[in-house]
C-alpha cells in the first residue's frame, strides 16, 4: 500500500512540472550591487532545490563528522561491556566448579570491565569467603555495596559468614545487628543468626529464632548445616534450660509450665521429670508420664514410670500401665516396667510380665528383675543362676531417647 501511494505521488509530481514548465513568461531579477542579473523562474527554482540538497548534504556529513568520537566511545564500551557479561558467566561456571581462585580472578575481571558492577563484585566476595580471605573479602563486600545498593544486605550476610567462619561469635552478631536495621532484611539471615547464638550457647535466643524460623517457613541456605530438625533443636534448648534449673524444683517446674505444649516431647518430659525425682520433688511427675504416653509413646517413659518411688498408689499404677498394653505389647520396657511394679502385689503376675520381655529381647534388666522374683518366693538357687546369667555379656534393653548431654549434670542416667 505505501509503494502505491509513492507511485501516485511520483505522477503528480510529475504532472505538476509538466504544468509549471509550460510558464515561461515569470524570470527572477536579482541585484547584488554594482551586479544585476536576471533569471528565469524555472532554473531560479531548480537552482534552490540544488542549493538546499547541497547544504543539507555538508549539514548531515558535519554532525556525523562531530558524532564520530562519541560513536566510538559507545562501540567500545559496548564491546567492554560483553566481556565483561562473558567473564562474569565464567566466574560463575568456576565458581560452581569449586575453583574458586580463578572465580576470584574471573570476577575481578568483570567487575572492571563490566557495567553492572554490584553482581560480580558481590560474586567476587563470596569467592574470597571459600578461600578464607578476609582482605579480600572487605575490600569485595565493600566494592559490592558502593556499586549497587541492593547488594548491601548480601554483603553483610558474606561478611557475617565469614567471621562465624573464624569462630567469632560476638562480631558476626554485631554485622547480623547492622543487617537487621536495613529496610528489608533477608529472612535467610535468621539461619546465620541461630549458628551465632549456638556458637554463644544462649537457648533462649535459639528458641525464639527457631520459632520464627517455623514461622516463616524459611528453607535453610546450602552454605549453613540444617542437618539438625528445628523440632529437635528445640528439645535440647529446652532441656538445656532444665539442666541449669535442676537444682531448684519450683524453677525447674515454672520453666516446664511456660514451655508451649507443641514444643513438649516425650524425650523432654523425661528429662524433667528424672530431674524432679532426683531433687526429690515427685509430686505431679506420675500425671505428667500418664499425660505425655497418652499423647506420644516413649519407652523411657515407661521405665520411669515404674521407678516413681510412691508404693501407696502402686496397684493405681500397675492398673494405669496395664491400659497401655494393648497398642504397645511389643515394647521390652513396657513389659519390664510392669514386671517391676508386680514384684510387690503379684509374683505370678510380675513372672508372667518378665518372662514375656525375656522372651523377647533377653537383656540384664530381665533377668535381674527375675533374681529378685526368686528371692522373694525363697527360692534361692533360682535366684543365683539369674544373678549369673545377668553377669554375662548380653545385650541391654533400648535405652532412653533422650539426648544424655541434656540431663542434668548431678542427675544419674536415665538408664540408672
Amino acid at each position: 500500500m505505501r509503494g502505491l501511494l509513492w507511485v501516485l505521488a511520483l505522477f503528480a509530481l510529475a504532472v505538476g512540472l509538466s504544468l509549471f514548465g509550460r510558464f515561461d513568461e515569470a524570470y527572477v531579477h536579482l541585484v547584488v550591487p554594482p551586479y544585476r542579473a536576471e533569471l528565469s523562474l524555472k532554473f531560479a527554482v531548480v537552482g534552490m532545490i540544488c542549493v538546499f540538497f547541497v547544504l543539507h548534504l555538508l549539514l548531515r556529513l558535519f554532525t556525523l563528522t562531530s558524532a564520530l568520537p562519541q560513536r566510538f566511545r559507545a562501540f567500545f564500551q559496548r564491546r567492554k561491556s560483553e566481556k565483561g557479561v562473558d567473564a562474569f558467566g565464567e566466574a560463575f561456571r568456576l565458581f560452581a566448579e569449586g575453583d574458586f581462585s580463578a572465580s576470584l580472578k574471573k570476577a575481578s575481571t568483570a567487575y572492571e570491565t563490566g557495567r553492572a558492577r554490584g553482581a560480580p563484585a558481590l560474586l567476587a566476595a563470596r569467592a574470597a569467603r571459600k578461600l578464607r580471605d578476609e582482605a579480600a573479602l572487605k575490600k569485595w563486600t565493600f566494592n559490592a555495596s558502593e556499586a549497587d545498593a541492593k547488594m548491601r544486605s548480601a554483603s553483610l550476610m558474606a561478611e557475617a559468614e565469614m567471621q562465624i567462619d573464624a569462630h567469632r561469635p560476638e562480631e558476626a552478631l554485631l554485622i547480623l545487628d547492622r543487617l537487621r536495621k536495613l529496610s528489608s532484611p533477608p529472612r535467610s539471615a535468621l539461619w546465620l543468626e541461630l549458628r551465632v547464638q549456638k556458637e554463644l550457647g544462649n537457648p533462649d535466643e535459639i528458641l525464639k529464632i527457631a520459632r520464627l524460623l517455623e514461622k516463616h517457613a524459611v528453607p535453610s541456605p546450602e552454605s549453613i548445616d540444617s542437618s539438625e530438625p528445628l523440632s529437635a533443636l528445640k528439645t535440647a534448648m529446652h532441656a538445656e534450660n532444665l539442666r541449669k534449673r535442676s537444682d531448684d524444683a519450683s524453677r525447674c517446674q515454672a520453666y516446664w509450665n511456660a514451655i508451649p505444649k507443641d514444643e513438649i516431647t516425650s524425650a523432654l518430659a523425661e528429662i524433667h521429670c528424672r530431674a524432679l525425682l532426683w531433687l526429690g520433688a515427685s509430686e505431679g511427675v506420675q500425671k505428667i508420664i500418664e499425660t505425655q504416653i497418652e499423647r506420644e509413646w516413649h519407652s523411657g517413659l515407661a521405665a520411669l514410670y515404674a521407678e516413681l518411688p510412691n508404693e501407696d498408689d502402686l496397684s493405681q499404677r500397675l492398673s494405669n500401665a496395664e491400659k497401655w498394653l494393648p497398642k504397645h505389647s511389643g515394647e521390652t520396657r513396657l513389659l519390664l516396667a510392669l514386671g517391676q511394679m508386680a514384684l510387690s502385689l503379684d509374683t505370678n503376675k510380675a513372672r508372667i510380665y518378665l518372662n514375656a520381655a525375656r522372651a523377647r529381647q533377653d537383656n540384664r534388666e530381665a533377668r535381674l528383675l527375675l533374681a529378685r522374683l526368686e528371692e522373694t518366693e525363697g527360692n534361692t538357687e533360682e535366684a543365683l543362676k539369674y544373678y549369673r546369667l545377668a553377669a554375662e555379656s548380653v545385650p541391654r534393653a533400648a535405652q532412653s531417647e533422650s539426648p544424655a548431654e541434656a540431663l542434668p549434670e548431678k542427675m544419674p542416667d536415665a538408664a540408672a
